[in-house]
């Protein structure tokens, strides 16, 4: 045993030697890195709100310009109803009454979970929307803060338990548009996904969406449609192909075979390129996508024991899929995984159609007969698409992952949640009327927060709803779903004999003896640097020795051996805290890019809006010369908002 020790401590001790020799400061970037971090947080936190404020308003304002092209609104209520959301209100400033009482209810509700786990399963399905957008990006809307996410991760799973504990068909597991179901599609809309994604799909599904003579069309009836359409516009007659043949007829017809043989052949390369961009990246999926997956499948298979393994990866495919991967195949537009605007959306349809039944387990049958060729890709990408699965749910435990996450941040820093005034008075309006709901007892600490502020107060108007930061994080609140990391402090003697250790190794080579204790290895290392005179070696080699010496006599270690141990353990954890850091900092800058493309979209669109409106309001063209959609109105090319 004490041979191991020994071993193992010369093998730290020349690894620590590698490790400095690359220029070892990862302390001082680890901190650097921090504040960095924090101030994209914070822009990342404050921007995708206003993009979320301007989305809404963008809406309504289609809305109402809908209804008077319609002639369903006069010119003068349409220029009073479009007024108020003609200005920007993401920079209002103002107060809200009681704040510091909405503060502790919002403290309370981000780190105790199981309230709206409970409130969001009472919420009705007018109510529910709001909230869900509240929930994810809003309460837990800081997607870079290890603390919040694993609450909102703890919140997740407690709902998925009771849906799986009230479900007793397989079969219809997760069909319903409920609360989880909403609250999953929110969560994988986020932008860390939404930036993977983007990574590796944007190639070829901007290819697809440019290539304006692509068509992958392989519906018999609509290709024989194609054809004759073609033949017309081409010769300027009509076509002489007969325009009443019977679906049995068109299926056979050689031209019609041709075409969608070869359009079978394109999708087939498309949807290769497709499912090997997404399963060359399940390791790089974001954490929280996988760590969802790898407790679905375990629930599952709880639950139903004798279910098949493609019956419990259908279950996971409900989320990675269904929630995730196939709608940004869908509208990668609007979720801004490409940049070109979509003018054949079919072909993304099609694309979608057979990953999500490659996903499910079900290959083409009947109700789609016509996508029955595409069931060699199903077939042939059974074992594949196991093996995905597997990576995916290849994942460690929720507290080891933010273990490490938490041990990043070296103090407790300010935490706000910015969020509308009406999104805080829905919420505590919910509060209110399922109190009774979520309570765990009569002396529950949300009911004395409750009734602090008194009954909930009216939503205000479209200018008076401002975003407002509520400091949380700040109350003696101990979360009953607190992490314990075990990291001792380090003190004194042993912070100064790791600063002092670095500074000679980055100097000084480490002879290559295995024979020997780290102590002894040292100690030969002074005296050789005596008998040289290089005094000044065989000082720093005296002070670090005497240091060792002194946390050995403390009983703080039980050796040499053992400190050498723990100094590259720590200095390894804190590498790999740099490194998650790094990975953090490079997610966060394209986010942030993205947050911000997005609204430069979407104030392009309100130009074209406002300038519509202005030509009412003169009586003059509404027809602005720019790009429109089929009313006459200014068309939006994006309606995401991260």
């Amino acid at each position: 045993m004490a041979q191991s020790i020994t071993s193992e401590s010369i093998r730290s001790l020349h690894e620590l030697q590698r490790i400095v020799k690359g220029s070892y400061d990862v302390q001082s970037q680890i901190e650097r890195d921090q504040i960095e971090l924090d101030r994209l947080r914070q822009m990342i936190t404050v921007e995708v709100k206003q993009n979320m404020m301007l989305d809404a308003d963008l809406k309504e304002l289609d809305e109402t310009i809908k209804l008077f092209v319609r002639q369903k609104m006069s010119v003068r209520e349409l220029i009073a109803s479009s007024q108020k959301l003609r200005t920007d209100r993401s920079e209002s400033t103002g107060t809200l009454k009681s704040k510091k009482a909405y503060e502790d209810l919002f403290d309370l509700l981000q780190q105790e979970p199981h309230y709206l786990a409970k409130l969001a399963r009472r919420a009705s399905a007018l109510e529910l929307p709001a909230l869900v957008q509240v929930i994810i990006f809003s309460i837990y809307g800081d997607q870079y803060e290890a603390r919040l996410e694993r609450f909102l991760l703890l919140m997740l799973e407690m709902m998925l338990e009771t849906e799986f504990a009230l479900c007793n068909n397989m079969g219809e597991f997760m069909r319903a548009n409920t609360a989880i179901t909403q609250l999953l599609s929110a969560y994988c809309r986020r932008g860390k996904g939404m930036g993977l994604l983007k990574e590796i799909l944007q190639p070829i599904l901007s290819r697809v969406a440019l290539d304006s003579e692509l068509d992958l069309e392989i519906s018999p009836g609509k290709v024989y449609q194609w054809i004759i359409k073609k033949e017309e516009m081409d010769t300027g007659k009509e076509s002489s192909l007969p325009k009443n043949l019977k679906p049995e007829e068109i299926e056979a017809h050689p031209l019609v075979m041709e075409i969608v043989r070869e359009r079978v052949a394109k999708l087939e390369s498309i949807l290769n390129e497709v499912f090997d961009a997404i399963a060359n990246n399940a390791h790089h999926f974001p954490f929280g996508i996988r760590w969802i997956s790898r407790r679905m499948r375990e629930m599952c298979e709880q639950k139903w024991p004798n279910a098949t393994p493609d019956e419990v990866e259908s279950i996971v495919g409900g989320l990675c899929f269904l929630r995730f991967i196939t709608p940004a195949i869908t509208t990668p537009d609007s979720l801004n995984i490409i940049e070109q605007h979509i003018t054949y959306r079919r072909n993304f349809i099609l694309i979608a159609k057979v990953m999500q039944n490659l996903s499910n387990h079900v290959p083409f049958g009947n109700k789609e007969d016509f996508m029955v060729p595409m069931n060699s890709f199903l077939e042939s990408h059974q074992v594949p698409l196991k093996k995905f699965f597997e990576d995916l749910c290849q994942v460690e435990t929720l507290d080891a992952h933010m273990r490490m996450e938490l041990l990043c941040i070296l103090s407790k820093r300010e935490q706000y949640i910015n969020i509308a005034v009406n999104d805080i008075y829905h919420v505590q309006g919910l509060l209110e009327k399922y109190h009774q709901h979520i309570i765990q007892g009569p002396d529950d600490k949300l009911t004395t927060l409750l009734s602090v502020l008194g009954p909930t107060p009216p939503k205000v108007e479209r200018e008076q709803d401002f975003p407002i930061n509520l400091l949380v994080a700040q109350s003696n609140h101990q979360s009953s779903y607190s992490i314990d990391l075990q990291v001792a402090t380090e003190d004194e003697a042993y912070a100064a004999l790791k600063s002092k250790l670095v500074d000679f190794l980055k100097e000084r080579t480490i002879p290559e003896v295995s024979d020997a204790g780290v102590a002894t290895i040292l100690r030969q290392m002074k005296e050789e640097a005596s008998k040289r005179q290089e005094f000044g070696v065989a000082s720093q080699l005296k002070e670090i020795l005497n240091t060792i010496a002194q946390l050995v006599s403390d009983k703080r270690f039980a050796s040499p051996e053992h400190i050498f141990i723990q100094l590259f353990k720590d200095i390894s954890r804190n590498i790999e805290m740099q490194k998650n850091l790094r990975l953090n900092l490079h997610s966060a800058r394209k986010m942030l890019d993205d947050i911000r493309s997005q609204r430069a979209d979407m104030e392009e669109t309100l130009q074209l809006h406002n300038q519509y409106l202005e030509n009412v309001e003169k009586g003059g063209n509404m027809h602005v010369a720019t790009q429109k959609n089929q009313t006459g109105r200014p068309s939006r090319q994006r309606v995401h908002a991260s």
